[in-house]
């Protein structure tokens, strides 16, 4: 049988986890929104419009991998790109 203070402390880290995962869905919101208003601006501009821009995407790639090797706990460099891969695919499928 587990120490029950064993698990009070792993039913504390799930829940921090919890409110971490809560802003990670309103940061992703807000992102989402924000390319949409960029989208929308480009277009009510009369401005070239894409759906997305693979320059701005390796540069944004680049940028975030080089803040997270310079962590003092760094995640792997495909994991993170896999993440960011995925958040860029999402925001154009909402358009």
């Amino acid at each position: 049988m587990a120490d029950p203070r064993s698990e009070a402390a792993i039913e504390k880290l799930r829940t921090e986890i919890d409110a971490l995962d809560d802003e990670i869905l309103d940061l992703m919101r807000r992102r989402f929104n924000l390319s949409r208003r960029i989208m929308t601006d480009q277009h009510r501009f009369g401005m070239p419009t894409e759906v997305f821009s693979r320059d701005r995407e390796e540069q944004t790639l680049d940028r975030l991998k080089k803040l997270n090797d310079e962590s003092d706990c760094p995640m792997r460099g495909a994991h993170l790109g896999n993440i960011w891969k995925m958040i860029f695919s999402c925001t154009r499928v909402g358009w």
